[in-house]
């Protein structure tokens, strides 16, 4: 039988081996430290019965904390001897829950790794987040979901209310990341849920998206920063080995809308870099760091980067051989570039079309609709996304679709076509909300084909 009595000085790849190979285990639990939170995570999914030394301690019957409840309904799940043929060990209305379930044959089980293409479970704060943290989840989870993927997002899919201390919680989060591809995760240091997700993906050897690094101050002295940082289970190679490379798929990914509006006028598919360098630089400081660099040029400032001391610019040839006065170069932040709207909503919709553009780089698929309204995979992304139940199609930024989404609720119908004419012959018609025209369009059409009425 394992036992947890310190977690100070413990291995956590040595200790995933001792639990694969176990069935019990004795605890000291210590719901505030994070790295028993992870230790837990583990037994969780590997579906440990565990025995909670320190139970009278803790007063776990008279605390509503999940952490330490949770334990506490997960150990009388694992009690085979729970509850005894006279329930004089049932004490508390807990108790009484946790002996019906057992009644109806529920038990503790191992959660197998099962992943499904394309989905992701999203570890973030859900209780305690902040109105800029759930934001940020908010407008991530609709941009994975317009890019085709299917999204976890506990505070979206993960039924709040539990009536068992947080285990039906804990239960319905671990068998999402069974079932999930990738692990993305908003990470807050103070988080324990996550800490305890963070436990179960590692057990299921998943790999691990950092969502928001530039925001996180690392201790080396925390496990769980230290785990994060370097985590075993990322194996892909980079995407680029060289800012050239990356090049080739910006070059596809520079558009009109990206360009800056002062020089939006003049893009064109000739000169594609043309206004691209802000949004450009940073790119390439997400891939490859380095420092964000700013000079003049005879259009006004111009952005390009320093990486181990050599000067990469992407955009250079939007000059048509004009060299910018890098020597009076300044470096610029992230920050200062991000601080200004039109910028910022530049880079986000770059970021989108390359990750269009590397998907198709490599071979990936986009599931859309046909025009008999049947599923095939194409080498390119859908350009409106449409709600199978109802019948609409829209932009991918309908403001309605995406309040549909945040809740959670739009999900399961959601489906894409490569053009406007496809969703029509499909039998879908325009959203009135993100396509006013073409929906007055649509519905004069359909009064004209209304039978007169005798």
């Amino acid at each position: 039988m394992l036992k947890y009595l310190n977690y100070d000085n413990l291995n956590i790849d040595e200790e995933l081996s001792k639990i694969e190979n176990s069935k019990e285990a004795e605890i000291i639990l210590e719901p505030n430290n994070k790295k028993c939170l992870f230790i837990l995570g583990m037994l969780f999914v590997n579906g440990i019965n565990i025995k909670i030394l320190n139970e009278k301690d803790l007063n776990l019957e008279q605390t509503n904390k999940s952490f330490s409840m949770m334990p506490y309904v997960w150990s009388k799940i694992g009690n085979k001897d729970f509850p005894l043929p006279d329930y004089s060990d049932i004490k508390t209305e807990m108790d009484e829950r946790v002996a019906n379930i057992k009644r109806i044959g529920v038990k503790l089980n191992k959660i197998n790794n099962n992943p499904i293409a394309n989905k992701i479970f999203l570890i973030c704060p859900v209780r305690n987040a902040t109105e800029e943290q759930r934001k940020w989840i908010e407008n991530f989870t609709k941009e994975r979901i317009n890019e085709g993927y299917r999204i976890h997002a506990p505070h979206l899919h993960t039924r709040q209310t539990d009536l068992f201390g947080g285990y039906a919680i804990c239960m319905q989060n671990a068998e999402a990341v069974a079932t999930s591809e990738e692990i993305d995760i908003y990470y807050d240091q103070t988080s324990t849920g996550s800490v305890f997700d963070l436990g179960v993906a590692y057990a299921l050897h998943k790999p691990l998206k950092l969502l928001n690094s530039e925001d996180i101050k690392f201790n080396n002295e925390d496990a769980i920063d230290k785990i994060i940082k370097s985590w075993p289970y990322n194996k892909e190679k980079p995407i680029f080995e060289n800012p050239k490379e990356l090049k080739k798929l910006l070059t596809l990914s520079w558009k009109k809308e990206t360009c800056s509006k002062g020089l939006r006028n003049e893009w064109s598919e000739e000169n594609p870099s043309l206004g691209q360098c802000a949004i450009t630089a940073l790119i390439v400081n997400d891939f490859f760091g380095g420092k964000i660099m700013r000079c003049m040029a005879s259009s006004g400032s111009h952005y390009y980067n320093m990486i181990d001391n050599e000067l990469v610019d992407l955009t250079v040839e939007q000059f048509l051989g004009e060299i910018p006065q890098y020597e009076d170069g300044e470096e610029r932040t992230r920050e200062y570039l991000l601080s200004n709207e039109d910028t910022k909503n530049r880079y986000k919709k770059l970021l989108y079309n390359l990750k269009q553009s590397i998907r198709m780089s490599q071979g990936k698929k986009f599931k859309l609709l046909d025009e008999n309204g049947k599923q095939y995979l194409s080498d390119t992304p859908g350009l409106l996304g449409g709600h199978k139940k109802l019948k609409i199609y829209g932009r991918l930024d309908c403001p309605s679709a995406n309040r549909w989404i945040e809740k959670g609720q739009y999900v399961n119908y959601r489906v894409f076509f490569k053009d406007e004419e496809t969703a029509i012959k499909a039998g879908y018609r325009p959203c009135g909300i993100c396509m006013p025209e073409e929906y007055k369009e649509w519905k004069a059409m359909k009064k004209i084909k209304k039978p007169t009425q005798r």
